[in-house]
């Protein structure tokens, strides 16, 4: 992996509940119920202040830093460290599932669903002032939010087009994270497959990783064309929220997981979470933020 380790995240997200959804169909271009268009205003909510609160921190460890460093050449003036630089690192941060493969069905374990900057070494408390309140590397501040280019999936960036680039925000359409292909299952419940294409029904259950349904796709079609997005996005500094179907955030958490390939198809990913990547030197971590948890509970 290629991933920066630094202070950006990554965020998944299926998108909102649909109407397909609701009726336990697979695949088609539906839009969002009023639930599906609530979660899509929370996601917008959650993800200002999670890098508001973020960047807050950040400024926080930049003071400390400059007034410790203020306070430490002051106190050996008559030395070479009268001349210490300060130096302030800036982070940069960062087909169909409802959908072929995104029915949720207790019965079908599926889904488809940089650099430094110098300061001066005065050793004044202006300087350590003035290095506190220096603005975050433009990288620090972008988001891309990127989307399939299903009806259901843009209504859920939808909100972020109220930010629009003047705060950071630009957006990436793409069928890169459509969500697996049903072919001619597209529509369909899974009884109704069952009943129609019992074979076809068997063979998924059977090899869930390499099973393409009939002029659609399989999972490892997904995986193949999603490859060049996720190099693309590990070359980024900044964060990028990702609006996309359960085949297509599987196969990107078992990228970033280093998930076997064959348990893949059977990660879990539950509809109206987030779920944060942050890099690490071996392996990112995940955590999951369920925005409707607290009425659930």
């Amino acid at each position: 992996q290629n991933f920066h380790i630094n202070n950006r995240r990554i965020y998944l997200t299926r998108h909102g509940e649909s109407e397909d959804l609701l009726l336990g169909r697979i695949g088609g271009d539906s839009g969002l119920t009023e639930r599906g268009r609530e979660y899509a205003r929370r996601l917008r909510t959650f993800i200002q202040d999670v890098r508001r609160d973020r960047e807050a921190r950040r400024h926080d460890e930049l003071a400390h830093q400059a007034a410790f460093a203020a306070k430490s050449s002051g106190s050996d003036s008559g030395s070479d460290s009268g001349n210490v630089k300060i130096r302030g690192r800036r982070s940069g941060a960062g087909s169909r599932s409802d959908d072929a493969d995104e029915v949720d069905d207790s019965d079908d374990d599926d889904d488809d669903d940089d650099g430094d900057r110098d300061g001066g070494g005065a050793a004044s408390d202006d300087a350590a002032s003035e290095t506190a309140r220096a603005p975050p590397d433009d990288a620090t501040e972008r988001l891309m939010v990127a989307t399939s280019v299903l009806r259901r999936a843009l209504q859920t960036a939808e909100p972020f087009k109220a930010l629009g680039p003047e705060e950071g925000v630009h957006f990436l359409h793409t069928n890169q994270l459509n969500e697996v292909s049903a072919g001619l299952c597209e529509g369909m419940t899974y009884d109704e497959i069952a009943a129609e294409y019992p074979d076809e029904f068997q063979r998924r259950a059977e090899r869930k990783l390499t099973y393409r349904y009939p002029l659609g796709e399989s999972y490892v079609d997904v995986i193949n064309r999603l490859n060049p997005l996720v190099v693309d996005m590990e070359r980024l500094r900044y964060d990028v929220l990702v609006v996309s179907h359960r085949a297509c955030i599987r196969a990107l958490l078992g990228y970033f997981l280093g998930t076997p390939s064959e348990e893949v198809p059977f990660i879990d990913v539950p509809l109206h979470c987030v779920l944060e990547i942050t890099p690490g030197a071996y392996q990112a971590q995940v955590t999951v933020h369920d925005l409707f948890k607290e009425e659930e509970e």
